[in-house]
């Protein structure tokens, strides 16, 4: 079942706006030219600075962009910075905390929006503070699930399906 968000899209050569139909081969009415809708999924999270992702506290992220944005270069930056650091200074404890607490900031940031995007509030982040169940919870809740499809309280659908048309 897909969902159409538009009420109109743009013909591709005349640019007038029409009453969005079903996917589909059409005609411009106006400019007599053949089209195809189509229909995709838009990401609205890759419109979004580097600052937008790690640094506020507000909107919604889908499942995807943990990986991307968080565990995998969580993971790299964690690993390199550490065996760099450790090598060059010999300080082990000290430099854990330290990037520990220059990761923070994205971490809690990226969880808040998946919290968002699950339809929940902020105040989830204290399950961080569960040991081993809690974390597997938040693993499972942020990291495999899909926030419910349209908007919520806390914003639209980072993957809402857009129609497009596309000159044949």
């Amino acid at each position: 079942m897909s969902m159409i968000f538009e009420k109109k899209i743009e013909c591709p050569h005349c640019k007038r706006e029409i009453e969005a139909p079903p996917t589909g081969k059409y005609n411009c009415k106006s400019c007599k030219t053949d089209f195809m809708v189509m229909e995709s999924k838009k990401k609205l999270y890759s419109q979004l600075t580097f600052l937008d992702i790690y640094f506020t506290f507000n909107g919604r992220l889908p499942v995807d962009a943990i990986w991307l944005y968080l565990i995998i270069p969580l993971f790299i930056v964690r690993i390199v910075t550490y065996t760099l650091l450790k090598n060059i200074f010999l300080f082990d404890v000290e430099i854990k905390i330290i990037i520990d607490f220059f990761l923070l900031s994205p971490i809690l940031s990226i969880s808040v929006k998946r919290w968002h995007d699950r339809d929940k509030s902020a105040w989830w982040l204290l399950m961080y503070l569960v040991p081993i169940i809690g974390w597997i919870w938040v693993f499972i809740e942020l990291a495999l699930l899909d926030g419910p499809p349209g908007k919520n309280k806390y914003g639209d659908d980072p993957l809402e399906k857009i129609k497009y048309a596309v000159k044949i």
